[in-house]
């Protein structure tokens, strides 16, 4: 009777302290840690000092080879599918989606913090005289795109380098790296922004085009009775 009792209580306090968990999660960040090197592409996804593997280029490439025919076969069928099926959207639904979905995305965007980035290009050319000007346009590519990403984040990097190949010795050197970071509770609250603004456009839109309908209604009556 009394390893019951312990049983039950167990649970219950389970029970209890389950919500004040959730909760703590939330505020858990989560990172994606995407990286680039010697032509192998892997993502990771780290949580604390827990690491999962969510990505590999060399795993997935021997999976692509064998499934290549069928995947084949399924985009035919759904080819043929999609000529006989043709879903014609509602450009009113698609603004209802996207005018109140840009400040609900652009404000998680801002709340990502990335860091730990590392860039290692390589630039080869014909002779020295064509790997030096390609250097100098690199550099200018890698500025702007720097500064275009600054305008929503602040990346801190680790590595930022650009190296002239003259003599091909610096084969499998590009290197891309990154640690993207994340609260849960940030991506919850970007999504309630949106449900709140789509609810208010979307009920906005109702009155407006059930007010268009009854203007042409009027119109048309109008137009019946002078006839």
């Amino acid at each position: 009777m009394s390893v019951l009792l312990l049983v039950l209580k167990i649970l219950g306090w389970t029970v209890a302290a389950l919500p004040a968990l959730i909760v703590l999660a939330l505020f858990i960040p989560v990172s994606l840690l995407p990286e680039y090197a010697a032509g192998r592409f892997t993502l990771h996804m780290q949580v604390l000092c827990f690491k999962f593997g969510l990505y590999d280029s060399e795993k997935q490439a021997g999976g692509k080879k064998a499934d290549k025919k069928r995947s084949q076969q399924q985009t035919e069928e759904k080819k043929e599918d999609g000529q006989e099926k043709k879903s014609k959207l509602d450009a009113a639904l698609i603004r209802a989606l996207l005018k109140p979905a840009a400040g609900a995305v652009g404000w998680f965007l801002r709340s990502i913090r990335i860091d730990h980035v590392r860039v290692r290009l390589v630039v080869r050319g014909a002779d020295a005289a064509q790997v030096g000007i390609r250097t100098g346009k690199v550099w200018q590519g890698l500025t702007a795109a720097i500064l275009l990403v600054r305008q929503i984040w602040q990346p801190r990097f680790d590595e930022l380098s650009v190296l002239p190949d003259f003599l091909d010795e610096y084969r499998d050197r590009t290197l891309f790296g990154a640690r993207i970071t994340a609260l849960p509770i940030c991506l919850l609250a970007a999504a309630v922004l949106f449900l709140v603004r789509f609810m208010k456009y979307r009920k906005k839109y109702t009155k407006a085009q059930s007010a268009a309908d009854l203007n042409i209604k009027e119109k048309a009556d109008n137009e019946c009775k002078s006839a």
